[in-house]
């Protein structure tokens, strides 16, 4: 079973206050779609101050926070924003093959699901299930985002 974020190190109240104004995608999708998408991944632990992505790097994996803390920090910028338990990172441009436009950090020690790319398309391409889910999710994602900068 995935578990809701951990909400107790960061309050989201409004985006202003965000670094990354984002909402973890793997919460739009349903509960299969969500295992399958982990089941994906490979685990990973990290030590407190280990990077974990960096920023203008094109990422090979997205991350899946199990245990523990990362501090987000976008390039140009001294803001960050701490993603606990549950939280997806580097998704988009994992898939898309972007670079990030963040660094990643562990805060504290951190047990990670490394979520390949390679293996997550070659899935995708073949689970029409969990194809649509991501779409809808994402479409979802996108359309909340939009109403809060709307507000702004």
């Amino acid at each position: 079973m995935i578990e809701r974020p951990d909400r107790k190190f960061n309050p989201r109240h409004k985006v202003a206050d965000r670094a990354v104004p984002v909402r973890p995608l793997i919460f739009h999708l349903d509960e299969a779609s969500g295992s399958r998408l982990l089941s994906y991944g490979k685990p990973m632990l990290a030590a407190a101050g280990e990077r974990l992505m960096g920023a203008d790097e094109v990422p090979r994996r997205a991350l899946f926070l199990l245990t523990g803390r990362a501090s987000l920090h976008p390039l140009g910028t001294s803001a960050s924003d701490i993603f606990g338990r549950s939280e997806l990172i580097g998704f988009a441009e994992t898939i898309s093959r972007r670079p990030m436009c963040y660094s990643v950090v562990a805060e504290s020690d951190c047990r990670i699901e490394l979520i390949d790319r390679k293996k997550l398309l070659h899935a995708i391409g073949r689970d029409e299930h969990l194809r649509r889910s991501l779409i809808l999710a994402l479409s979802t994602e996108i359309q909340e985002i939009y109403r809060l900068f709307a507000f702004l």
